[in-house]
Parts: C-alpha cells; sequence; structure tokens
C-alpha cells in the first residue's frame, strides 16, 4: 500500500529540468536544453563536474513541462503531454502578420498574400508539426479575419463598398445593411456578408495555403 502511495504522489511525479548551456568555443550562443526528471541541482552539478560548458542559472528551472518552454514549444498538462505552440510564438506570429497586413503599406492584395504565404511556408515548416491542431486553425481564421478586415478598409466608402459585395454575389438587402453599418472593420470582417463575398476558398486563389493539412 505504501508503494502505491508513492507511485501516486505529485511531489515524486517527474518533472523537466530546463537547462540552457552557453557553448562558448566550438558555438557561441548556442543553447542547449536538457530534459531529466531530477532536480536542478543534480545535472547542474554533474554537468560541472564533468567539465561542460558553464550553466545559465538565470534561464534554468525546474517545472512541470507545461509551465516550460523550448525553442518556441511547450507541453500540454494532459497524463500524455502533447506538444504545443509556446505563447511567444503565437505572439510573434500574429505580430508579423500584423506588420504585412498593415493598410498603409501602399501594396495590393495579391501582394501581400504572397509575401504572407512566403512568410507561412517557413513558419509552418517549423511550427506545423505541433500536435494541437486546433491552435493552428484557430491562427489560420484570424488570419483570414484579418485579410478580410484589411479589404474592408481599402473599400473606404459605403458606396463602394455596397458595388464590391453586390459583385461578389452579395444579396442586396445585405450587401445594404453591412455597408452602412456603424460596426468597425474587424466586427464586419466575421459578418456573414464579407465572408460571402471574401471566402475561403477566394485566398486559396491568392496563394494562401493552409494552415492544418489533413494527411
Amino acid at each position: 500500500m505504501a508503494s502505491e502511495q508513492r507511485a501516486l504522489d505529485p511531489a515524486r511525479q517527474p518533472r523537466v529540468s530546463n537547462v540552457p548551456l552557453a557553448v562558448d568555443v566550438a558555438a557561441p550562443g548556442l543553447e542547449v536544453y536538457l530534459l531529466c526528471p531530477s532536480p536542478l541541482a543534480e545535472p547542474v552539478e554533474q554537468i560541472s563536474r564533468n567539465g561542460l560548458p558553464k550553466v545559465n542559472q538565470a534561464k534554468s528551472a525546474v517545472a512541470q513541462p507545461g509551465q516550460r518552454k523550448f525553442l518556441g514549444f511547450s507541453f500540454t498538462y494532459k497524463r500524455e503531454p502533447r506538444r504545443r505552440l509556446a505563447p511567444k510564438a503565437i505572439a510573434r506570429f500574429q505580430e508579423r502578420i500584423r506588420e504585412l497586413t498593415r493598410r498603409t503599406r501602399g501594396i495590393s492584395l495579391p501582394q501581400m498574400v504572397n509575401e504572407i504565404t512566403i512568410y507561412l511556408r517557413g513558419w509552418l515548416a517549423y511550427f506545423g508539426d505541433c500536435q494541437t491542431p486546433s491552435v493552428l486553425q484557430s491562427l489560420e481564421q484570424w488570419l483570414r479575419r484579418r485579410l478580410r478586415s484589411m479589404v474592408w478598409k481599402q473599400w473606404k466608402r459605403g458606396r463602394r463598398r455596397f458595388r464590391e459585395l453586390r459583385k461578389r454575389g452579395v444579396g442586396e438587402d445585405l450587401a445594404a445593411q453591412t455597408a452602412g453599418s456603424p460596426h468597425g472593420p474587424w466586427r464586419l470582417a466575421n459578418s456573414p456578408a464579407l465572408k460571402i463575398a471574401l471566402p475561403n476558398a477566394y485566398f486559396a486563389t491568392l496563394g494562401l495555403p493552409p494552415m492544418i493539412v489533413c494527411s
């Protein structure tokens, strides 16, 4: 019975030690991460005894896997942890997309989508293998909404907005209601009229790749 209690004791569950090593000779600035179930002091002492590079104590810690990040990834808190995007990686992605979709850049929508596509391909080559596809799906929806919002701003005035909506298959009443709406671009970007006028397939024809690829 005592052995069963020890096995279920949360304090004895494996934890992760996040130990970055600054390798000064072979590769300056390189950070190496160790995953180990022991307390932080033990691997640090072992590294020092073996004459390996100095451990950066300021960036080292012992915590549950979900509380640490490794090269842009973190882990879920489930019984079987899954690899997920770290919050900072998501924030950096959204910040870069905001930069690429600024209305003041003065470029056409196809050119803007082309630049986003170049960035996305590189980003997905690294982060696309995360084990939480719902996060990628959420980012994909956010990206398309961002593009719809930008296009709505480019159309500027109500008359042009009405004409563009009608030209793209939106009914007359819905087009008039949306074009005269007092709501801002971000809210209207999620409206039925904008989804009809600028569907996912439209962005795909411009070359925007999907962020989730079904295998």
